[in-house]
């Protein structure tokens, strides 16, 4: 059971870094991903990993990760961990924090390991550096802080009671922009304020402006209309994406007033993108009929992003017009990119009528081939063989039903369980 240095790897298994998080810097993670891809825990060898644990002159990092395997019910492991946590040296606080998220990964029901990640926003104890080192002692782990993905987990949990310590996060460092992040998915109006000082302060991001059209806050329309138009830039030029956060947040809030900025912004000359963005937001803020105004969208749109996005909003209202035309694109569309964001989008309305969809493609037969030029790292190299696969994996996230590839099942069942 050798806890051995390992190629950096974050979380999820994949290399690469994330926020202000770096695995290079975090010992724990490249370490337990090297473990973890050989062994499996057994309870038989919880002896051997507690007394390494215990064993005050060994490394502290084979340590943490020993304690990682005990952390389900032993005290002792939890005791250790949380004293890690409040350690002098900020590296090993970081290293500590980044094994209790790992630990929790993403389950709210590992209440001791959620509630030690409050503890840890809430203390300050992984903040990070108030100025980036240049590392020139050549120890960076002080640097390098699980926070963003601590806050970004709180959120994606809907753990409710993070609020407070978030929004105090927010307030000692504005850019810790992923605690913004976990407020909009927690939905909690207290973050308003602390969020428009940020945005009046323009001491922001992308994730600052999305928060507030999550939590509606129609006090920001002014600010957003006004930047409308005059996105910042970027060395490429203007910075599109934020024309689009700017757009969705309008469209999240549903404040009618921002409608004549959209239409003054669409009289001028932007790139097609952008003006796609804004006819997809203005549909829904003032059209009659925004289903059938955003289909007829989709069929103009001028690229493929495009056309994902308004695939995305058309999820806002599953009618049975929304659900045929996603089913339509998931059937017979050349891209195989769109086909995928219309069986993602089907199954995340878990309804009746769009599971019923996803069920009737599983009989459905799919090319080998497809156009596959735009949003894969790696194309699927058997279409026929990928979306079978992905309707099953779709249909079993969202009823948490595994149905295999039999229509006429996980019709039944469906029919029997889902309202519409």
């Amino acid at each position: 059971m050798n806890v051995a240095r390992a190629p950096a790897r974050d979380a999820t298994g994949t290399t690469g870094g994330m926020g202000n998080e770096s695995p290079f810097e975090l010992e724990v993670v490249y370490r337990l991903h090297r473990l973890n891809a050989s062994y499996r825990f057994e309870p038989s060898h919880a002896a051997a990993w507690k007394a390494l644990m215990l064993d005050a002159q060994g490394d502290l990092y084979a340590r943490l990760c020993a304690a990682y395997f005990l952390l389900d019910s032993d005290d002792e492991a939890r005791a250790f961990v949380r004293q890690v946590l409040q350690s002098k040296e900020p590296g090993d606080r970081n290293n500590a924090a980044k094994l209790v998220q790992m630990f929790v990964g993403g389950d709210p029901a590992k209440a001791w390991g959620v509630d030690l990640m409050i503890e840890a926003v809430a203390s300050g104890a992984i903040d990070g550096p108030a100025e980036a080192s240049t590392c020139s002692t050549g120890n960076c782990e002080g640097n390098f802080t699980p926070l963003d993905a601590v806050c970004r987990d709180l959120g994606r949990m809907k753990v409710s009671k993070a609020a407070r310590a978030l929004i105090a996060l927010l307030s000692r460092r504005p850019r810790a922009t992923e605690a913004a992040f976990a407020l909009s998915e927690l939905g909690d109006a207290r973050a308003k304020p602390v969020l428009m000082r940020m945005l009046n302060a323009k001491i922001d991001d992308d994730r600052t402006i999305a928060a507030l059209g999550k939590l509606k806050a129609a006090e920001a329309v002014p600010i957003l209309v006004e930047r409308l138009g005059h996105p910042r830039a970027t060395f490429s030029g203007l910075d599109l994406l934020e024309t689009k956060t700017l757009l969705e947040a309008l469209r999240d809030i549903g404040d009618r007033s921002a409608v004549p900025a959209i239409r003054r912004y669409l009289a001028g000359s932007f790139p097609p993108s952008a003006e796609a963005a804004a006819r997809r937001v203005l549909a829904q803020l003032a059209g009659k009929d925004p289903p059938a105004e955003l289909i007829a969208l989709l069929h103009k749109a001028p690229d493929e992003p495009a056309q994902s996005d308004v695939i995305a909003d058309l999820v806002r209202y599953p009618t049975d017009r929304v659900v045929g035309e996603l089913e339509r694109v998931a059937r017979t569309d050349g891209s195989a990119f769109l086909r995928r964001e219309a069986i993602r989008s089907l199954a995340t309305m878990k309804r009746r009528k769009p599971l019923l969809a996803l069920c009737g493609l599983l009989s459905s037969r799919f090319p080998t081939r497809l156009r596959a030029d735009w949003g894969w790292k790696e194309p699927p190299a058997d279409s026929s063989a990928y979306f079978p696969q992905l309707i099953v994996e779709q249909l079993a996230s969202a009823t948490g039903r595994t149905f295999g590839a039999d229509p006429k099942e996980c019709h039944a069942w469906v029919v029997g369980n889902v309202p519409n």
